[in-house]
């Protein structure tokens, strides 16, 4: 589970801006791998995995067929699951309902963010995203994690904003 963990954020932090589609599916499959740990835990990694690529598949599918949709889906998905692992790692939040509220806000935060500036906000989000992914594949102190997460995002935003080649959308 690790190296897909690695290799997904990875893809996301460099590539979300490039491959829209990527994104989103990969987005599917960041938030399947965390349902499925949580919904379905007794079930081997394997069957988690399964379950993870089913909906990463489904989210490419959404994606490459109903773009705005998938873009405001994407980006509700996506900057919820980025708030909660952020809240979760952190362990700041001891109330699940103040948790929900939070991760809610950020999940709104992010369709907006994708809706309006569509470029930049696949930038940030997929980096941030990708970024989560990776640190929280290891085991670190939380702020070594959150250093580590702040450096691995920014290297993610700068190499998205260099790259020479336009997003892959009709947008």
């Amino acid at each position: 589970m690790l190296v897909i963990r690695v290799i997904s954020g990875l893809a996301l932090l460099t590539l979300g801006r490039r491959l829209f589609w990527l994104f989103v599916g990969l987005i599917g499959f960041a938030v399947g791998i965390a349902l499925a740990g949580q919904v379905f835990p007794s079930q081997s990694d394997l069957t988690q995995i399964i379950i993870a690529l089913v909906l990463g598949i489904l989210g490419a599918l959404l994606a490459v067929t109903l773009q705005r949709i998938a873009m405001a889906a994407a980006g509700f998905l996506g900057s919820g699951y980025l708030a909660f692992m952020l809240f979760e790692n952190l362990n700041i939040i001891q109330s699940d309902l103040v948790l929900f509220g939070l991760v809610l806000l950020g999940a709104l935060i992010g369709a907006s963010l994708i809706g309006k500036l569509f470029d930049t906000g696949l930038i940030l989000l997929s980096s941030l995203i990708g970024a989560m992914l990776i640190i929280q594949s290891f085991e670190f102190p939380p702020t070594i994690t959150l250093f580590g997460f702040v450096i691995i995002s920014l290297i993610g935003i700068l190499i998205q904003l260099n790259s020479n080649t336009k997003p892959n959308s009709h947008h």
